[in-house]
């Protein structure tokens, strides 16, 4: 159909308004080379600033909590830091800091004094002489505690007169002579032969009763403990005395007289004459009482003839 002519007029009005706003749209799009050159300059001068400044590194978790305990240290109930806090801080890290470590000198030096004080102590232990123990321990610890079978056991482990019939015992023969030869029969009886080594004692070598043994030597006078211990320590005493003073003379006969038998004969001579008698036979008497023990009564003499 026909438009009319105002139509035709709107029509053109529109066509020319879109064409300029195309034109002004096309103006503002339009940017000169040296515009676009300078602003590629500026984009690229702004990364390298970024890529040269280090990027800060974000705490851990971990590393975070730690700081923030270390920093409640400081802070007091009311929510505001403490300057006292911060200062012993600051002095506890100066002082770990200027502390330093020992030196090998002073570590040796210390060693070396420890060694010498080790090597004094030992020359001292080792230049001490050991103490003599004296040859008859009397009444010992040890011996109190014990259990004792017979008198002569607890006598000789605890009483002074036990030991003078012990030792003396040891040497009897230097002092006694025993069996008398006066008592001894000059002729064996009838099957009978005279036993070498025992004087007095003869043993059955024909007949009915070969091996059966006659002994004939006065027991009363034997060297024993039984009839030793009837006997008064001052006689003990005298008697073992005596016989160290026979023993030392036959040692130095056979030309011993630095042997170790000589020494304890000396030890033991120097410790009979402190031995007091009295006191002595009241302690034997005490201890025998105390272990409800009696002595054992003398042997009973032999009453022999000289010929059968």
């Amino acid at each position: 159909p026909a438009m009319s002519d105002s139509e035709e007029e709107a029509e053109f009005d529109d066509v020319v308004a879109f064409g300029e706003a195309s034109e002004t749209d096309d103006d503002e799009n339009d940017v000169p080379l040296s515009a676009l050159a300078g602003r590629a300059e500026e984009e690229a001068s702004e990364e390298a600033s970024e890529e040269a400044t280090p990027r800060r590194r974000s705490r851990s978790p971990a590393k975070k909590r730690r700081d923030d305990d270390s920093m409640d240290d400081f802070i007091d109930d009311s929510g505001s830091t403490s300057e006292e806090s911060y200062a012993e801080s600051d002095d506890a890290s100066e002082r770990r800091v200027k502390t330093p470590p020992p030196s090998k000198k002073a570590s040796k030096e210390k060693s070396s004094k420890k060694k010498k004080r080790r090597d004094s102590s030992a020359r001292k232990s080792s230049s001490k002489k050991p103490k003599k123990s004296a040859p008859v321990a009397v009444a010992t610890q040890a011996a109190q505690s014990r259990t004792f079978p017979t008198p002569s056991s607890v006598m000789y482990a605890m009483t002074a007169k036990g030991k003078l019939i012990q030792q003396l015992l040891c040497r009897w023969w230097y002092v006694t002579v025993w069996p008398d030869p006066a008592s001894i029969p000059r002729t064996a009886p009838p099957n009978y032969d005279r036993l070498d080594g025992f004087p007095g004692v003869f043993i059955c070598s024909s007949g009915d009763d070969i091996g059966k043994m006659m002994d004939f030597r006065d027991k009363s006078a034997a060297p024993c403990f039984v009839n030793m211990s009837h006997r008064s320590s001052e006689d003990l005493k005298a008697l073992l005395l005596e016989a160290l003073e026979k023993q030392e003379e036959e040692l130095l006969r056979h030309e011993e007289a630095e042997n170790e038998g000589m020494a304890k004969i000396k030890e033991l001579r120097k410790w009979a004459k402190k031995v007091d008698p009295d006191k002595a036979d009241r302690e034997a008497k005490k201890i025998l009482r105390a272990h409800n023990m009696v002595l054992a009564p003398m042997l009973p003499a032999v009453e022999t003839s000289n010929t059968f």
